[in-house]
């Protein structure tokens, strides 16, 4: 299996370097530079999903612990990532001076959430109903929602609240087709399958 290893090893390399300039950015420019950071780490995220879906078959056949940790790392890493470079933009947008509050800023967020949304269906189905990347997105979203419950915006609650209610409908039919989801997230089951 090292040619699977290596082939992973290059965009998971560009992964974890880009989590740690984030970190860096986050801190000293946190406008576009967490932008630009994100689509890069989005981009290896999803080539490294792509080649153990390739190898998925191959992949089943690894001892548990390493099989588990590449599928949820990889679930979690781009759950995670493809919903905060939405909120990285929204940052990035007020940061440059668009509004947060009022109709526009309103609508706006409005938008931000029904991207995340949509980038986190369109993921879901193209990775077969990845349980740990849709247990990410879900925790980002509903972060969405405690956040906006605190800023006291109860209409953002309720875009965030369906967009994590759309995300587990997407995931439904792949889990209800694979059969046990325990059985999935044990890794008798594999992406793809």
């Amino acid at each position: 299996n090292r040619a699977v290893r290596d082939a992973l090893a290059a965009p998971l390399t560009v992964v974890f370097a880009g989590f740690s300039c984030w970190l860096a950015a986050a801190e000293i420019e946190p406008v576009w530079a967490t932008v630009a950071i994100f689509a890069v780490m989005i981009a290896g995220l999803l080539r490294a999903m792509s080649i153990a879906m390739r190898y998925r078959r191959t992949i089943a056949g690894w001892p548990g612990m390493p099989r588990h940790l590449l599928w949820w790392m990889l679930g979690i890493y781009t759950g995670w990532s493809t919903i905060a470079i939405w909120v990285n933009l929204t940052t990035a947008f007020v940061g440059s001076g668009a509004p947060s509050t009022g109709p526009v800023g309103i609508v706006g967020q409005m938008a931000v959430l029904a991207g995340a949304t949509a980038t986190a269906v369109t993921i879901l189905r193209w990775a077969n109903g990845l349980l740990p990347y849709t247990l990410a997105a879900l925790w980002a979203l509903l972060g969405a929602v405690f956040g906006a419950i605190g800023a006291q915006q109860t209409l953002l609650a309720g875009a965030a609240a369906a967009g994590a209610a759309i995300v587990i409908a997407a995931g439904v039919p792949a889990w209800r087709h694979r059969g046990r989801i325990a059985d999935w997230a044990s890794g008798r089951i594999t992406a793809g399958e």
